[in-house]
């Protein structure tokens, strides 16, 4: 036995989460021509921006699905992570992650704990 399962390219290759009624893009996954939001936020930051508060943790829906319940992301790195809020911007999140680089310059591995940010989703934005 067998099945094909059928998957939107969107909900294939982005990253998202949902939070008060409204979808967020992870900026690993938003293509931002004009770079705004990149100038703006950054993509993966190791300290949050001040006024940030602490509105739950993220729980996985289902791989490959836009997620529908508040705090529901659709990529199992992000599932029980903390999620942060800036109550005066309502187009970013900062979801918690934790990564590792080995650069030259560091001589070894080293661990970061941070936050991925995630910016209000919108489709027209010209992809």
């Amino acid at each position: 036995m067998a099945y094909v399962r059928f998957v939107t390219a969107e909900s294939r290759f982005n990253y998202f989460i949902s939070y008060n009624g409204q979808l967020y893009e992870s900026m690993k996954t938003y293509s931002d021509e004009g770079f705004v939001f990149a100038d703006l936020y950054g993509y993966q930051i190791e300290t949050l921006p001040e006024g940030c508060v602490l509105v739950g943790s993220a729980h996985i829906e289902e791989v490959d699905r836009i997620p529908q319940t508040d705090l529901g992301v659709n990529h199992i790195q992000y599932n029980q992570s903390d999620v942060y809020a800036n109550p005066n911007d309502s187009q970013v999140l900062y979801v918690s992650i934790s990564w590792h680089t080995a650069t030259e310059k560091e001589g070894k591995e080293t661990l970061h704990n941070g936050y991925d940010v995630f910016v209000r989703y919108n489709p027209d934005k010209g992809d």
